[in-house]
């Protein structure tokens, strides 16, 4: 993985352990006002969630119950608190919120039957990202810190032409 300041400068890392085979490394994903960075490293043992502070420490982490799909962060604000998605040991993916002090909340949107992926969190906690229902057709939320899912699609979207809300601002 990489960071790039906003002089130019380049700084390289790795998550401990992470492979350096076919699929295997460090893939940041996220990174918030300060800096902080998140994603994910595969080696030959799965897929886990990092955390790559300003001063270079890293955490690895996993969601509970992963199965080999492994956790999959995809966003962080900037108090530390990430979003993303797990697969569970039945296959089944799920998304989930980790507070700063690693504390897993998970996110299953009730009408997503097949899947839901956050990928952005902002400042107030609000996250949004996507799923899918049980017919398979995909649909943006938005996640509100009370626990209100609001889902919503582009008028004129299909199962051909979908919403997947991918990013948000702090406003």
């Amino acid at each position: 993985g990489f960071v790039r300041s906003a002089g130019g400068k380049i700084t390289t890392f790795d998550v401990p352990g992470a492979g350096t085979g076919d699929s295997q490394g460090t893939t940041p994903t996220g990174i918030n006002n300060s800096g902080t960075i998140t994603g994910y490293s595969i080696s030959a043992s799965g897929q886990v969630g990092f955390v790559r502070r300003v001063n270079g420490q890293i955490t690895t982490f996993s969601a509970p119950n992963t199965g080999p799909g492994g956790t999959d962060p995809a966003g962080i604000n900037v108090f530390g608190t990430i979003t993303g998605s797990y697969i569970d040991a039945s296959s089944l993916n799920h998304g989930f919120v980790r507070a700063p002090d690693g504390t897993f909340t998970t996110l299953d949107v009730p009408s997503f039957d097949n899947g839901t992926f956050p990928f952005a969190i902002n400042y107030s906690g609000l996250i949004t990202g996507y799923g899918f229902d049980a017919d398979g057709q995909p649909h943006s939320f938005v996640y509100t810190p009370d626990g209100t899912f609001t889902t919503f699609d582009v008028p004129g979207t299909d199962f051909v032409v979908f919403t997947f809300s991918l990013c948000m601002n702090d406003l």
